[in-house]
């Protein structure tokens, strides 16, 4: 029987990193790939280098009788609708590096969603074959977006102990493994390529557009490879700045307690992998929190942001209850509301699941404005 949990091909969710995530060649090789297709080595490099800038947009939220201005980065805005868009071409980089990656190379992931797109888009445009592996709480959005590219979905039904499915995703992958001629695996969970897109791309690109240096960075947790690579170049380029790793609770990621969470692209059934920089303190929100600051910043203000983003938004706000009038606050916003048009935004979906979101969900944060408003003094 293979091992589960923390095992697997390759030391599933346990694989040794190096230091400030290098680029690192991990695993052995099944086999030795076929003799070196330059031209396309040379035009998946290019397409894996392409950077896109995603814009940062300013708000205001009351909290209490005052208004702070908040700064939102929209990552929804880029050309994979995520953030992790950067985390896939990252992964796919490091494999193209070690010399993992060829034209015959067959991809396989398990992801919850926005992974799954971009890999999706990613392997369309270099020609290579992919398959994901989601689970029953992929919503209608995501399985749309993946119709619309040659990538296969694998589904998987069956649940961990506590109602997830991660370790069941992670068994059906290292199958495919087996399987599939030239199957490689990105390994989102410990590839030290994921936390070294934020590490190298994603904080020097935020604190660009801030006006000044932000005293506090907001971003969910996940993998933890984003809130990994985000704080620890944060603190060499900008050691004033804390970094809250939201997540929800329900979710192992940041320990916790195991329990029910309807949110997705946000925590995890396990510890994440990913070290943590002393600059990062943790912050743990309701769903249904989250879904009522997400939906009350669409309402009021126009800006659409995904589940995981409300969570931010909530744990910003119980922050800022006892912030300063002066503090500079920005938000890592994953993804946008699209992909959550039938889930958290539909009233249907809620009641279905019996959530009732109410005003108190808010507190300490009264409403949002666009920030050419002020309020009445």
């Amino acid at each position: 029987m293979r091992p589960t949990g923390r095992q697997g091909r390759n030391g599933a969710m346990g694989l040794r990193r190096k230091s400030r995530f290098s680029p690192s060649c991990y695993g052995s090789r099944d086999s030795e790939p076929p003799l070196i297709d330059t031209a396309w080595r040379a035009h998946a490099a290019r397409a894996l280098n392409r950077q896109h800038v995603t814009p940062m947009v300013q708000v205001g939220v009351q909290v209490g009788a005052r208004l702070f201005p908040l700064l939102l980065k929209l990552e929804g805005r880029s050309p994979s609708g995520s953030t992790k868009g950067r985390t896939a071409r990252a992964l796919l980089l490091g494999l193209l590096r070690c010399r993992r990656l060829h034209a015959g190379s067959h991809v396989v992931e398990s992801s919850s969603g926005n992974l799954a797109v971009a890999l999706a888009l990613l392997t369309a445009e270099l020609g290579v074959s992919f398959t994901v592996v989601v689970d029953s709480k992929t919503t209608s959005a995501i399985h749309a977006l993946l119709a619309t590219t040659p990538a296969r979905v694998d589904i998987v039904d069956c649940c961990d102990d506590d109602g997830s499915h991660l370790s069941a995703r992670l068994e059906r992958v290292f199958e495919l493994q087996d399987s599939l001629p030239g199957a490689v695996w990105t390994n989102q969970y410990d590839s030290p390529d994921n936390p070294l897109a934020h590490y190298s791309e994603t904080a020097p690109e935020l604190l660009a557009q801030c006006p000044k240096p932000p005293d506090v960075v907001f971003a969910a947790v996940g993998t933890g490879g984003t809130v990994s690579g985000l704080a620890r170049r944060l603190a060499l380029l900008s050691p004033q700045t804390t970094v809250v790793a939201v997540d929800v609770i329900g979710s192992l990621a940041t320990g916790g307690e195991p329990g029910p969470r309807l949110l997705t692209g946000i925590g995890s059934s396990r510890r994440i992998g990913f070290p943590l920089a002393d600059n990062v303190i943790v912050s743990r929100v309701h769903d249904r929190q989250a879904f009522a600051h997400a939906r009350r910043l669409r309402d009021q203000t126009g800006v659409g942001v995904g589940g995981s983003a409300g969570a931010i938004l909530a744990a910003c706000a119980r922050y800022l209850a006892t912030a300063t009038d002066d503090v500079t606050v920005v938000c890592l916003c994953a993804d946008g509301a699209d992909r959550y048009a039938n889930t958290i935004y539909d009233d249907h979906w809620l009641a279905d699941r019996d959530v009732l979101i109410s005003d108190t969900d808010l507190l300490p944060a009264m409403r949002y404005v666009p920030w050419d408003l002020r309020l009445p003094r």
